[in-house]
């Protein structure tokens, strides 16, 4: 107890609650609340257009899981095996159209391969097909 100017400072009779954890003396490290985070699909029907549905596929490729999987799945389906092979090829062997059309369709092909510049943006561009995209009758 002391008392300056006329005042009396005591200690309070009531312990307050404190603004930090308590210490634990046994070896235990706390752990902050959070870091998990859900989501989920709505099969009811609420989704009323293909902006939305796209919207949530990108929402669910945000998570750690979901962006993991898809990237083992583009790792599989886009392989650079030779420098001097395209990742791409088209074949129309088993086409039935004479080879004038045939070597018309592959200029075109090696045009649009070109133009993409899809050697070396192809792993972006099928991701971001994979996430965008949903199969015919969803």
């Amino acid at each position: 107890m002391a008392k300056f100017f006329g005042f009396e400072i005591t200690r309070s009779k009531k312990k307050g609650i404190a603004f930090s954890p308590p210490e634990n003396d046994d070896g235990a490290i706390p752990l902050a609340p959070g870091g998990a985070y859900g989501a989920y699909i709505n099969m009811d029907g609420s989704i009323k257009s293909e902006i939305e549905l796209i919207t949530k596929y990108r929402e669910l490729s945000l998570q750690a899981e979901v962006d993991a999987a898809v990237d083992d799945i583009v790792n599989e389906a886009i392989v650079i095996s030779d420098e001097r092979e395209s990742v791409v090829n088209l074949e129309l062997k088993n086409l039935g159209a004479p080879d004038t059309i045939k070597e018309k369709i592959y200029a075109e092909w090696e045009y649009l391969v070109d133009l993409l510049d899809f050697d070396k943006k192809g792993y972006e561009i099928f991701r971001k097909w994979y996430v965008d995209g949903r199969r015919k009758g969803e």
